[in-house]
């Protein structure tokens, strides 16, 4: 049983992990590009036997600040220390000149950012090599959905968090007297989970 345990909490870090890396390479290779964003947000509220729809709601943003007003809603830090650090020089970059210079970071006196910018360049600069060998207009394609990639990567980053929330609570219950509370928190927690597994599947 401890096993099975220790193993999901590894497999959390490293999904956290995955989708962590996936913005800062989004921030990286597309931040500065102006997307038309299609998301669906929560209507009216309704009473609680009811089922509250999404409505769809279209609008235009930058990716970069699209990604950074998403992750400041929901006071959302990096696990990993070296992408947070990427993460803070980005947001610096577009608080001064409301712009993201890719090759300040490749030749940043951090040797960490440095080299990791640099390979999260490269690998998809193979990328692109690759599937034009394949004949396949990959670039062009990465582009015309960048919507969906970067609601994809920000809702799912918010999805492992809710777990975490959510495993966390349920192996403290029995710690905390106030057991109502808690399972008010699943609840809600769950809820949220729900709420946002509807727009992943409606932004597909």
């Amino acid at each position: 049983m401890m096993q099975v345990h220790k193993t999901n909490q590894v497999e959390k870090v490293n999904e956290l992990r995955k989708y962590e890396l996936e913005i800062i390479k989004i921030l990286l290779l597309y931040g500065n590009n102006e997307v038309d964003f299609v998301d669906y947000v929560a209507g009216e509220e309704v009473d609680a036997n009811e089922v509250q729809e999404l409505k769809k709601y279209e609008f235009k943003n930058l990716v970069s600040k699209e990604v950074y007003l998403s992750l400041q809603q929901d006071e959302i830090e990096f696990t990993d220390s070296l992408f947070k650090e990427i993460y803070f020089e980005l947001i610096y970059q577009l608080n001064q000149r409301e712009t993201i210079l890719v090759d300040e970071l490749i030749n940043h006196s951090n040797n960490e950012i440095a080299t990791m910018v640099t390979s999260i360049l490269m690998d998809d600069e193979k990328h692109i090599i690759s599937n034009w060998e394949k004949k396949q207009i990959y670039v062009k394609d990465k582009k015309s959905n960048l919507s969906k990639m970067v609601l994809d990567a920000i809702y799912n980053l918010r999805r492992v968090l809710i777990e975490k929330k959510i495993n966390a609570l349920i192996s403290d219950k029995e710690d905390i007297k106030d057991r109502e509370v808690v399972l008010e928190s699943i609840m809600n927690y769950t809820q949220l989970k729900q709420r946002l597994f509807e727009r992943l599947n409606r932004i597909m």
